[in-house]
């Protein structure tokens, strides 16, 4: 299913894709809400989904407010576009929530792909080349099964049940728990990283079976690299890098996130030397927001986003 808007003076709804023309883009006093899910473009510009729409970092940070300002929920990037779901702009014509949308051209046109109106993912990864995509389905549907994880090898067009064999000791059947974070490899077919309280497993058969490789108590963020590793955030917001080919693990300096929790993290495919993580303090109003980048590896960070405000 797909859908057509044009938003000038007057809206049209036609099928086909989801186009809009609003704006210019904003670079002045660019703020951030809260945000679900950050990464990176193959030219090397990071993009973060806000509340309101998304902001985007080249040189310099800027809100796209020529394209819908949609709360993006289980925001993912990938090497041409993003996949995403998640609730309409205010005021908008589209259906609440978006199903399942994929977008080539950074949000200026979205293709739904499934679940129109019907179900809101927030948990929602895709691999950055291979486009695997895995979701966990919060409801009952007739077409995607019941709760629980889904994996899909051809954007969505069908889905197979991940069944999580090694994975009994983990609790993932909550869409909000924060105590788990999923990842897929963005290279390998069918490689599935799982982080929790109880350690750190990976799956080289689409989740049909999982292999515990690190007993550190990660849960709040897992990330695939393109150094061949995993990355992982404590609750405590040590970063362990887990080397894919051995399984051993190393500490890798963190930003000084004080009271922080490293809820995202990001590593650039044009630099693997660039990683961005997002953090939050618990419990706190959106304005604590903060977002780090590193160009070497973690020997350094700078702080590009502090209490939800651009530094530019």
């Amino acid at each position: 299913m797909r859908i057509m808007v044009i938003t000038v003076s007057v809206t049209v709804v036609l099928l086909g894709s989801i186009w809009f023309i609003q704006g210019s883009d904003s670079r002045d006093g660019v703020t951030f809400t809260h945000i679900h899910g950050l990464g990176f473009s193959e030219s090397g510009e990071l993009l973060v989904a806000a509340h309101d729409g998304l902001n985007i970092k080249e040189s310099e940070w800027y809100m796209a407010d020529d394209r819908p300002l949609h709360d993006y929920m289980g925001f993912s990037v990938y090497d041409s576009g993003f996949y995403s779901s998640g609730h309409p702009e205010p005021g908008s014509d589209l259906d609440d929530p978006l199903g399942l949308v994929h977008s080539a051209d950074q949000g200026q046109t979205l293709d739904v792909l499934g679940f129109y109106g019907e179900i809101d993912f927030h948990r929602l990864t895709v691999g950055y080349y291979t486009e695997d995509i895995l979701l966990f389905n919060p409801q009952n549907h007739s077409n995607l099964g019941e709760i629980g994880f889904y994996y899909s090898t051809n954007q969505g067009e069908s889905w197979d049940e991940v069944e999580a064999n090694g994975l009994e000791s983990v609790q993932i059947t909550n869409v909000h728990n924060p105590e788990v974070d999923i990842a897929v490899h963005p290279e390998e077919e069918g490689v599935f990283a799982v982080s929790s309280l109880d350690g750190v497993y990976i799956s080289d058969d689409y989740g049909q079976t999982f292999e515990q490789i690190s007993d550190i108590p990660g849960g709040v963020a897992v990330a695939f690299d393109f150094n061949n590793q995993l990355v992982v955030s404590t609750v405590s917001s040590d970063l362990i890098m887990v080397d894919l080919d051995t399984f051993e693990s190393e500490s890798m300096a963190a930003p000084p996130t004080n009271e922080d929790i490293i809820n995202y993290i990001a590593n650039d495919p044009s630099d693997s030397e660039v990683y961005a993580v997002a953090s939050f303090i618990p419990n706190q109003p959106d304005e604590n927001l903060f977002i780090y980048m590193t160009e070497d590896g973690g020997k350094s960070w700078d702080v590009s986003v502090e209490e939800s405000k651009a530094v530019q």
